[in-house]
């Protein structure tokens, strides 16, 4: 068993103490840094630990619109990328997966992800990663669909338990727990791990 918990999103609010920015829970009114918590939380109870963070992020500049446009921004908003991932896996250290999302718009070549993956590995050899920086990585992550891939390989089905995976107000389409159990059961048979 493993929980992954969000360090940041495509917000660019990060939940952990970072020397990167002033725009995250330590230096608001949070004042607490949530990501370390929940590791010591997951330790204490024998779970895994995974971290989610969002290669995209819409806050800093130069984002990834800039980067589209000017090789000079590309060349520092990459340089952001690899400054954040560099710090969380060596402030988190130990951790057991590199969850990455929001690898819009580039491709594994734009996030330069064959280096990333191999910076993220020579802080923690041991770590999984996801395939959302455009390679394959340890395992695939569907989204809103229970479909293993062909050919099999290891993978983890993102569902939300909604429609939608923020706070939506008028979205009031809340699977059942009888729907739940059947794909996690679905998901058991298709030797595939649930993320809901």
């Amino acid at each position: 068993r493993y929980m992954v918990l969000t360090t940041m999103h495509h917000d660019g609010f990060r939940l952990y103490d970072t020397a990167l920015t002033d725009f995250c829970a330590p230096k608001s009114a949070a004042r607490r840094d949530l990501v370390a918590e929940f590791i010591q939380a997951c330790r204490r109870h024998g779970l895994y630990v995974g971290l989610y963070h969002s290669l995209n992020n819409w806050m800093d500049k130069p984002d990834s619109v800039d980067a589209l446009e000017r090789k000079a921004d590309y060349e520092l908003f990459i340089q952001h990328t690899f400054d954040r991932l560099r710090e969380l896996a060596t402030r988190f250290n130990p951790i057991d997966m590199m969850w990455y999302d929001g690898h819009w718009p580039f491709t594994a070549d734009g996030w330069q992800s064959e280096k990333m993956n191999a910076m993220i590995r020579a802080i923690q050899p041991q770590i999984l990663i996801n395939d959302r920086n455009g390679l394959p990585g340890d395992y695939t992550t569907p989204e809103q669909h229970l479909t293993a891939p062909k050919p099999w390989r290891p993978f983890e089905a993102c569902i939300t338990l909604n429609d939608s995976w923020g706070y939506q107000p008028g979205d009031h389409n809340w699977k059942t727990p009888d729907q739940v159990l059947a794909m996690l059961a679905q998901m058991a048979q298709r030797r595939g791990n649930l993320l809901l």
